[in-house]
């Protein structure tokens, strides 16, 4: 079985209005990125997976402003969560 992390080709660094947020994602890309990989059976059980991830603290929104959404929302990993840099 092959594994998966959050450190995706989508896990960057982002701007939106004028602020930069560092190595996050975009909870859409994130959401088709599970559906495609097979680690979710639909969309729908994807954002289940990565809202349960919400709720546990492993991911959260930029600004914790939101939950994980089927949207283009800034979403990064926890600074809790230690995980090697993606580095391309």
């Amino acid at each position: 079985m092959t594994r998966y992390s959050l450190h995706t080709p989508y896990r960057r660094d982002r701007s939106y209005r004028l602020r930069t947020y560092s190595q996050c994602f975009v909870g859409s890309e994130a959401v088709t990125f599970m559906s495609q990989k097979g680690l979710a059976k639909s969309r729908e059980q994807a954002l289940e997976i990565l809202n349960k991830l919400h709720r546990l603290g492993v991911i959260r929104h930029v600004v914790n402003e939101h939950i994980v959404k089927d949207d283009y929302l800034f979403c990064n990993v926890s600074q809790k969560i230690r995980l090697p840099c993606n580095k391309q």
